[in-house]
């Protein structure tokens, strides 16, 4: 009689706990029993989950104000090596993911696929297995799989959700994280446009490169480029393949060679916020692969990337002025010119150069290249948030090469392109390149699409993959040894395929099922995400 008095109390006191877990109003995890998600859904046992709403807890009582999902953020930028703060940071969006709501929704796919991040990562750095974290993670990525699914991949472009991004990337700048979740949510209508998962990539690049200093979102939105970017890389050089076999039934990604720096980004900057220089290294080489593929474009992405550190400044430099080279040769290739989508190409482009050159102490050809705010076809009067940098130039440059050479990085001015930030390296922004500010353009300008260059429409030897999708090298999988699955094909126990990007297992004979359309307890089991391997 005494043991069950005692495990009463022992219960009510849990009970009394969970329901206190609430700071100024807001409840962060809900009571244990309050519904079957927690111990059915996510089956994790009452002593794990007392133990994270203390971490909860302490987590809430130091956020000062902040969001408490931003501080989560900020809790696993300033120390993202410790598992009880990734497991927290997991649960907070298991909660609003595919494992948890039953709405098949942009929403709960951002929050699955942020949730694979955190437990991908407590997967690697816990010292010993955390059961209902792996499961939890097999069975995420399993629904991410499903609800990702494809038929016939196309690149339709006349959707409302694009216009309304491409309005937003433009015009209407206040829009673009609602642009972003029409997006997703378009993605969840229609997996099978590529074009969909490539400009949902553009967004969240764009929202993570333009957010404040200490704003930890750049997280959020910088392991969503990541995830996308890769997609959509992969599903690019699917459909490319297909186009070669069948022109008539399909058409190429027209964007397919600007993905290599959309991917590249982000990830370098998650491994660098990993402290994982091994990986860095391998996406940089990646990084120059994607510059000889499109080197107009990627002048800009590894310029940006490597402008304020001193070991890349040259390579950086490099690139710069290989793209600048390219576009005097190719004048009217897209990434040289400017269009409704890109005003002030030009303009960011030379300013590139420019500020190049004053950190070298050319300041003639600086000088040189500051004329051009009066070429007329630059419009550089309607170029409203980028003059007052340029005059900057125009009367400091002896000054600022002082401050980018004094070896005191905290006083450098943030290169054109560029963005500091609280955590990890600084990340690209380019707001002056493709918003119009007072830049006019016809309606019919801004209807005709720019096609890619013939010397970049189709990429043919793609550059691979050298990490996962996070960035991370150690959990690099190649499926170049995994058969495709077949749907003519009998397959055992045990038996490995690849489908749609992704390894799965059979755990009983099949034949003619899909592994798209496995649950948990269905024939097919979700192993992981292939990196190379999976077009054969």
């Amino acid at each position: 009689m005494k043991k069950i008095i005692m495990s009463l109390m022992l219960c009510a006191s849990s009970l009394s706990y969970a329901q206190s877990d609430q700071v100024d109003g807001d409840t962060f995890l809900e009571d244990y029993y309050h519904s079957d998600v927690i111990y059915q859904k996510l089956e994790i046992s009452l002593s794990d989950y007392q133990h994270l709403m203390k971490v909860s807890n302490d987590l809430a009582s130091k956020r000062a104000g902040m969001q408490y999902a931003d501080y989560l953020s900020v809790a696993y930028l300033e120390t993202p090596s410790a598992t009880d703060i990734i497991k927290v940071n997991a649960l907070h969006h298991l909660l609003a993911s595919f494992l948890v709501t039953s709405s098949a929704s942009g929403e709960a796919l951002k929050h699955s696929v942020l949730a694979s991040y955190f437990l991908t990562r407590l997967k690697l750095l816990s010292p010993t297995p955390v059961s209902w974290a792996d499961s939890a993670l097999q069975r995420l990525e399993q629904q991410i799989g499903r609800h990702l699914s494809y038929g016939k991949l196309h690149v339709n472009e006349a959707i409302e959700a694009h216009n309304f991004f491409h309005d937003a990337f433009n015009y209407r700048a206040q829009n673009s994280q609602l642009a972003a979740d029409k997006l997703l949510n378009e993605l969840i209508s229609d997996p099978s446009n590529v074009m969909t998962t490539t400009l949902i990539t553009g967004a969240f690049l764009w929202l993570g490169g333009q957010v404040a200093y200490d704003d930890p979102k750049v997280l959020e939105y910088y392991v969503l480029t990541s995830f996308f970017s890769t997609r959509a890389i992969l599903l690019s050089q699917e459909i490319e393949g297909k186009w070669q076999e069948e022109p008539n039934e399909y058409a190429r990604m027209r964007l397919s060679s600007i993905l290599g720096g959309w991917s590249a980004l982000p990830k370098r900057w998650l491994a660098g916020i990993h402290n994982d220089e091994l990986s860095k290294k391998k996406i940089e080489a990646e990084h120059q692969l994607w510059g000889n593929v499109n080197p107009g474009f990627h002048a800009v992405t590894l310029g940006s990337d490597y402008f304020s550190e001193p070991e890349q400044f040259y390579t950086g430099l490099g690139a710069w002025m290989r793209g600048s080279e390219f576009c005097n040769q190719i004048p009217s290739f897209r990434s040289c010119i400017d269009d409704p989508r890109f005003s002030f190409n030009r303009l960011v482009f030379i300013q590139g150069i420019i500020e190049h050159m004053i950190k070298l102490g050319d300041f003639n050809t600086a000088q040189m290249l500051l004329n051009a705010r009066h070429w007329p076809d630059l419009q550089w009067d309607k170029w409203i948030s980028g003059q007052a940098r340029w005059l900057e130039l125009e009367t400091n440059a002896h000054e600022i090469h002082q401050l980018w050479n004094n070896d005191d990085p905290a006083d450098d001015p943030v290169f054109v392109t560029s963005k500091k930030r609280r955590w990890g390296d600084e990340t690209m922004v380019c707001a002056n390149c493709h918003q119009a500010q007072e830049r006019h353009w016809t309606e019919e300008q801004k209807n005709t699409v720019s096609q890619p260059h013939s010397m970049v429409a189709t990429i043919g030897d793609w550059p691979e993959f050298t990490t996962d999708w996070a960035g991370q090298s150690s959990l690099f999988q190649d499926c170049n040894s995994r058969p495709s699955w077949d749907k003519q094909q009998a397959y055992k126990k045990d038996h490995h395929v690849v489908y749609q990007h992704g390894i799965y297992r059979a755990k009983w004979w099949t034949q003619a099922e899909s592994p798209s359309n496995s649950n948990r307890y269905d024939v097919w089991e979700f192993i992981g995400w292939c990196h190379a391997g999976s077009i054969k």
